[in-house]
């Protein structure tokens, strides 16, 4: 019995570790979130009914019902309908009245987590186990009483089968919070990563900003230097027409650094661009800062812009 829970809480969890291990590998994975999930609980499921938890008199139960709330819970609503399809159409392969009892009350439970999931997101840890447990405590309630209703041989409400249904709630519920408090551990530290790379995304704007500025005040203070002489009246004809010339090409300077600037505000890369991407330049065209590596020196960035450079 242990190794048939053991084996369950195995292959409700190897989705969410899976998921830690490809997401940074496969950048894909983290667009198509929700279809991953949708795929693997509905996985999850077949499997644990096909592997469910044996007893030594006879009687077997499993633990679909939390890869299935989860699905919901971290997938969506369309995420949580196709799981709750293939485990509609694997019952129904399998037969029997139980499959009876699958179709009458997970439509209940369904209704429910449409009508209270949006406030989901905006609970804290604490509130979203005391949620998901009792939407869990109550959707097996109805099961048990359905299943009791529909095979009253079973008896389930008994005194000799108490320790039967307390077994299977607590084991669900410790499952449920295994698997959600893993889900929120991998959310958080997204989110922290995010947060990091924001920071030095903004960094890296922030110096270049600063020598782009610098880079314009040079020929500007050129510029003013050549106006500056061009007032007085004892310059000679021939040198008014070389600082024009100097100015000139100052300004040309000026507009050669502003234009280049533009051209990185316009190849921006998206927000998740940082986090699919190693190299955050490899969309950029190659600019002639001759500042930018320098801001790119104390970065992570600094070895993919200097990989780009070399392509």
């Amino acid at each position: 019995m242990i190794k048939d829970l053991l084996l369950q809480i195995l292959i409700i969890l190897i989705p969410s570790l899976v998921f830690v291990v490809i997401k940074d590998k496969f950048f894909i994975f983290k667009d198509y979130s929700k279809v991953y999930i949708g795929t693997t609980y509905s996985v999850s499921i077949i499997l644990c009914m096909m592997f469910p938890i044996h007893f030594s008199d006879g009687s077997f139960y499993d633990l679909r019902a939390v890869p299935w709330l989860l699905s919901f819970l971290y997938g969506g609503k369309k995420a949580g309908l196709a799981v709750t399809l293939v485990l509609f159409l694997y019952r129904f392969y399998l037969g029997g009245v139980g499959m009876y009892v699958v179709f009458s009350i997970f439509p209940i439970t369904i209704s429910i987590l449409f009508l209270t999931l949006k406030k989901y997101d905006t609970y804290d840890v604490t509130w979203k186990k005391i949620y998901s447990s009792i939407l869990l405590i109550g959707h097996l309630f109805l099961l048990f009483m359905m299943s009791d209703f529909l095979i009253p041989s079973l008896h389930l409400f008994s005194l000799t089968n108490l320790s039967f249904l307390f077994f299977h709630v607590f084991t669900n519920l410790l499952t449920l919070w295994i698997g959600l408090s893993l889900k929120e551990l991998i959310l958080e530290n997204e989110q922290l990563s995010y947060e990091v790379q924001r920071s030095e995304k903004m960094n890296i704007v922030g110096q270049l900003a600063a020598s782009v500025a610098h880079e314009v005040r040079n020929p500007m203070t050129t510029v003013k230097g050549f106006l500056q002489l061009l007032k007085e009246d004892a310059v000679a004809p021939e040198k008014k027409n070389l600082y024009i010339d100097l100015s000139l090409e100052e300004l040309e300077r000026t507009d050669v650094i502003i234009n280049n600037y533009l051209s990185l505000a316009k190849a921006r890369v998206s927000p998740s661009l940082f986090q699919r991407q190693k190299n955050p330049f490899q969309n950029m065209p190659i600019l002639e800062f001759p500042f930018l590596p320098k801001i790119c020196k104390s970065s992570e960035y600094h070895l993919a812009y200097r990989t780009f450079l070399q392509r």
